[in-house]
């Protein structure tokens, strides 16, 4: 066993600042990694970690170096006293090497330490908690700014020692390390110093089991601009393995990929439609692939970033032109194409999928309102309690979605419009809160008055379409035509934002029933309410995975804005049963350069909502000369629809330079917003499947987020309440800002983010 690990600042600076060495779901780090947890056993004399760091193998123990001797400066891991980094995993010993040196970093050039960061006062004492605030918040490790301990040495760097692992304070400022493998450190140091400014004799050492690791200071940026070219292979490179395992997976089999926000989940199945792409021209058969979006606005991007990555505009639905096809439309789209004897684009009630959902909401606002009209005196004596309730005190937006939901997944894809099954159905799980059968009285007359808004209309709603086409599809002539008509790779993105008729159509469109040839992706956290994503989800896919990617390596954002949203999911899972916290055992991938770009997420309570929108904007500008970006970078995600058209007003009147997404993911309006230099505005329903450099939340207090009302449904409105929370803060890379009004507090869902000291309160200079 190695008696340490010493760290020069040149290895240091080039180790924190490699992308590849921060996660080992990329291959160097795995190696790394694995370095690391057998104490460079199979290190015999150098190993090369990058093409700037390398592994010199001393009487003692190990030393890192960089190419060249920038100082004396050296960091000293006893691995004997503390334990590092055998009896460690590979992924927390990465994690503990990293932040180590980064304190090590700031040390030496006298920078601001971080929150899990302290110096032991009246010492020379410090301790850094490598864990994030979730898990093992009390684990620290103990390090000496003076292990010469005052001692005269003619050595003129800044030397450190990391003497003790321990989940209490010990003996504070009064501790005496032991720093006897510090001092057969500095015995070696005069033999190491030879190998500076030498090349390595030995490049890969040739007992070594690992290849050589060699990578470079890179960035994943899972958006894409127009100007960006970057073809198929240098994507690749820049993959994790489990990113890359997915992408080059067969189209035969079923797979999953899976990840919270930010790790790069629709970018990996881009590729693998490019992959499998270029895979069945160059075999010259006969293959078609569709990859199915949730919205107009995504399907322009996917097909954007599709011709830019291939470098020829592919997508194609024309299989009589080609006998290789690639084909990007929404489920919407995908239905009416195989339905087009049955219905047209005229028969639904908007061409844009999305639209098509935002219509069908306003039809069950009619009907809501109609049968509370018509109905309610005669009803309301003999509801259940909670129930009425629910009709009287429940905000209508959050009503509205209710019904929907009911509506579509209860009543139609459970229930076949059928009112004596829908009375034997058990309710849904944070649905409406119904125990009687005269509350499915009631709900089915509101069922049957926006049916009969849609049959005066001559439309059809989404899920009457997918509840068909489900249907014609489990016939005798499908099963004989889907050879022909069917695809031999099925992408479909975002499955989470899909209920549960329409996750039911997927396992139909493979040309054959033995192998459903399907690759999807989901975050379940971004799911807003229980839409019926969970184990019966994905069996309403396909029964079995033959392959999974569990991505957990987040690209998108820094470290702190990752452990605030990982605040908001953990207390979610904590909350409710099917809440699931996509952010557990999650690493952010930034390097040290990129966390230097970002702030601690802050908080500032406002008098009222007209000093609040002024101070939005001041924060704005201030946000945008930090990140030296575009206003465009900026995005400002109004959590209530009242506040909203205020900031609506406010920019009108101000002429002040803004752009509204009134759709998910709109991505080409971003664009614009680029070209006209102006701030994002959104609602968090809309900010989904877009990233920004900043995000400010604005109207995120107690009074809002939740919504208020006086029945039980209030669980629903916090299940959603922390969806949106966690979207919207996962658009971010490097800054988040939150605005509430002074007079209501901030909002009870970042209770544990201020407990834990993750977010801060900041006063408007």
């Amino acid at each position: 066993m190695i008696k340490y690990l010493a760290f020069d600042e040149g290895a240091t600076t080039s180790i924190i600042n490699d992308q590849y060495l921060q996660s080992i779901e990329f291959q160097q780090g795995a190696v790394f990694a694995d370095l690391l947890t057998t104490q460079f056993d199979c290190v015999h004399n150098e190993f090369n970690i990058n093409n700037v760091a390398r592994c010199i193998k001393a009487k003692h123990g190990i030393y890192v170096i960089g190419s060249k001797r920038v100082n004396e400066n050296l960091f000293v891991i006893d691995c004997e006293k503390t334990g590092l980094f055998g009896s460690f995993s590979k992924q927390d010993s990465l994690l503990i090497l990293q932040r180590l040196l980064r304190f090590a970093v700031r040390h030496w050039k006298q920078l601001t330490f971080s929150g899990s960061e302290r110096i032991i006062p009246n010492s020379n004492l410090a301790a850094v908690f490598p864990y994030s605030w979730a898990f093992k918040r009390t684990f620290r490790i103990a390090i000496d700014r003076d292990p010469f301990h005052g001692t005269k040495t003619s050595r003129t760097g800044k030397f450190l020692l990391a003497y003790k692992v321990s989940d209490d304070e010990g003996l504070g400022n009064k501790e005496n390390p032991d720093t006897s493998n510090f001092g057969k450190a500095m015995q070696d140091y005069n033999s190491i110093v030879a190998f500076y400014g030498r090349q390595s004799n030995q490049r890969n050492d040739e007992n070594s089991c690992q290849d050589e690791l060699i990578s470079s200071s890179v960035s994943l940026d899972t958006t894409f601009d127009t100007h960006m070219s970057l073809s198929f292979q240098n994507w690749l490179q820049k993959l994790t393995l489990n990113q890359k395992a997915f992408v080059l997976s067969p189209s035969s089999i079923p797979c999953k990929i899976e990840g919270p926000a930010g790790t790069g989940k629709t970018l990996c199945l881009i590729l693998k439609a490019i992959n499998i792409y270029h895979t069945a021209v160059m075999d010259d058969g006969i293959f078609n692939i569709v990859f199915i979006v949730h919205s107009e606005a995504l399907k322009e991007q996917v097909v954007t970033q599709i011709n830019i990555i291939h470098g020829n505009n592919i997508v194609s639905n024309d299989r009589r032109q080609s006998n290789v096809t690639l084909s990007v439309m929404t489920l919407q789209e995908l239905s009416v194409q195989y339905l087009s004897d049955q219905i047209s684009l005229t028969d639904i009630l908007d061409e844009d999928a999305e639209e098509s959902k935002i219509a069908q909401l306003l039809f069950i606002e009619d009907a809501v309102k109609y049968v509370m009209t018509t109905h309610y005196d005669v009803y309301k004596d003999i509801i259940s309690d909670d129930f009425r309730i629910f009709l009287e005190n429940e905000s209508p937006e959050t009503k509205y979605q209710m019904f929907r939901h009911e509506i579509s997944v209860l009543i139609k894809g459970r229930c076949n419009d059928n009112f004596e099954i829908y009375r034997n159905t058990p309710s849904l799980k944070y649905g409406i809160p119904i125990s009687k059968p005269e509350d499915k009285d009631f709900v089915f007359n509101i069922y049957k008055h926006y049916q009969s808004q849609l049959s005066d209309s001559s439309v059809f709603d989404v899920d009457d379409i997918v509840i068909t086409l489900t249907s014609r599809f489990d016939t005798p002539v499908w099963r004989r035509r889907r050879i022909n008509d069917g695809y031999d790779l099925i992408l479909v993105d975002e499955t989470h934002l899909f209920n549960m008729n329409e996750l039911s159509v997927f396992h139909f469109l493979g040309k054959n029933d033995t192998k459903i040839p399907i690759s999807f992706s989901f975050d379940s956290s971004q799911a807003n309410g229980d839409r019926g994503w969970d184990s019966m989800g994905e069996n309403a896919i396909i029964n079995k995975f033959e392959e999974s990617s569990k991505v957990n390596t987040i690209f998108r954002s820094s470290n702190s804005i990752l452990n605030l949203a990982m605040s908001i999911t953990s207390s979610g899972a904590t909350l409710f049963t099917n809440f699931h916290n996509s952010l557990e055992n999650s690493v952010s991938s930034f390097s040290e350069s990129d966390e230097s770009k970002s702030r601690k997420p802050c908080y500032v309570l406002s008098l009222n909502d007209s000093e609040m929108i002024k101070d939005v904007f001041k924060f704005a500008e201030k946000m945008k000369t930090q990140l030296s970006c575009s206003r465009s970078e900026i995005a400002i995600i109004v959590f209530d629809n009242i506040l909203y058209h205020e900031f609506e007003k406010y920019c009108a009147d101000n002429k002040r330079n803004t752009t509204f997404i009134k759709k998910r993911g709109d991505y080409a309006l971003k664009q614009d917003a680029y070209r006209r230099n102006n701030f994002i505005l959104s609602l968090p329903e809309y900010i989904g499947g877009l990233e920004f450099d900043g995000v400010i939340i604005a109207g995120a207090d107690s009074e809002r987020v939740p919504e208020k009302n006086n029945n039980e449904s209030n669980m629903y409105l916090k299940y959603i309440a922390h969806n949106k929370l966690y979207t919207a803060i996962t658009r971010a890379k490097y800054q988040v800002q939150i605005f509430g009004l002074k007079s209501c507090g901030l909002s009870e869902l970042f209770k544990t983010a201020v407990e834990n000291e993750l977010i801060d309160q900041v006063e408007m200079e």
